[in-house]
């Protein structure tokens, strides 16, 4: 039989007992709010089953959806949410799991523990760490269980960034060194703890005014690395890379050069296309020497020039 065992043998009032109610036992909840722990999931779309406990010290079970149907973590069993019901309708809605622990995976309530069979069912309660992001003066962050994040920030004054995710990490927030104050940054990052960097199996940066430590390598005719670079910039790094356009062209345009670089190969765009005209015309004028004097040029001389004047429509 299910049940709620308090671990700190504390009283704890939840919603007070009245009438007319659509849960369990057929109590009403009086319109109000209270912290309950979860026993069950419901469905695959949020809803939940919260244990409450009364003044009486009864135990009730009451039926929760999230307050936010677009946005919401579907919490675990015991698991700690913030419950209130609607004095109209006597539906409940949950808020978002307490915070009960260091880890972000997984919020194990300090107070109640739910039994089912008089056993703790472990497959919901040993769920693999991951450590809260560190997040610094008035930033903006999103994270998930699995170490996936959202962070909105920024550049603090100078100093206080830094000293501050140093203090609590030790590391140092790597764009936080140079740009002008309140500078904002988006990272978009997956499967990582601590501070972004190249390290990262795969992040998104939207900078607007930062110098981005990366490993990747410009073209050596290149000045301006991620890293070098203090202005508005986008940062894509992953183990792989797939850029796959399905009912439409892929187009890169730049207003300076494109670089390409691989292990063997260090290329600007443009570069390379001069270097693909000069190649053409050199094919053009080709000649060799033979017993009567130099050859003319080679007979298929015309399908050359087409290609010369195909890539010349290529030259903006």
């Amino acid at each position: 039989m299910a049940g709620v065992v308090w671990n700190d043998n504390t009283m704890h009032d939840a919603f007070n007992d009245s009438s007319g109610g659509k849960n369990s036992d057929n109590r009403g909840l009086k319109p109000t709010m209270a912290i309950g722990v979860v026993k069950n999931l419901e469905d695959g779309y949020g809803k939940i089953r919260v244990m409450l406990v009364l003044e009486d010290e009864s135990e009730l079970s009451v039926e929760a959806s999230p307050m936010d149907p677009n946005t919401f973590t579907l919490p675990l069993l015991n698991e700690s949410v913030f419950i209130f019901s609607d004095a109209i309708t006597k539906l409940y809605y949950y808020l978002s799991v307490i915070n009960d622990s260091s880890k972000i995976s997984y919020s194990s309530n300090k107070h109640v523990t739910i039994l089912e069979d008089d056993e703790v069912p472990d497959e919901h309660l040993q769920v693999t760490g991951k450590d809260k992001r560190v997040i610094t003066l008035g930033e903006t962050l999103m994270q998930s269980r699995w170490g996936s994040s959202i962070r909105m920030g920024y550049i603090v004054e100078e100093g206080q960034q830094n000293d501050l995710m140093g203090e609590i990490s030790g590391e140092t927030a790597p764009w936080a060194e140079d740009g002008d104050t309140d500078s904002p940054i988006m990272i978009i990052r997956n499967g990582d703890v601590g501070i972004p960097n190249q390290d990262d199996s795969g992040r998104i940066i939207l900078a607007s005014n930062h110098y981005l430590t990366t490993d990747a390598l410009a073209p050596k005719s290149h000045s301006d690395a991620p890293d070098q670079y203090l202005g508005s910039q986008v940062l894509i790094e992953s183990g792989k890379l797939v850029f796959h356009s399905k009912e439409s062209d892929l187009i890169l345009s730049s207003v300076g050069a494109i670089g390409i670089t691989t292990k063997e190969w260090s290329v600007d765009v443009s570069a390379l296309m001069d270097q693909m005209d000069a190649l053409v015309t050199a094919i053009q004028a080709m000649t060799h020497p033979t017993g009567v004097g130099p050859s003319g040029p080679p007979i298929n001389v015309a399908d050359f020039v087409k290609i010369q004047t195909e890539l010349g429509k290529m030259k903006n």
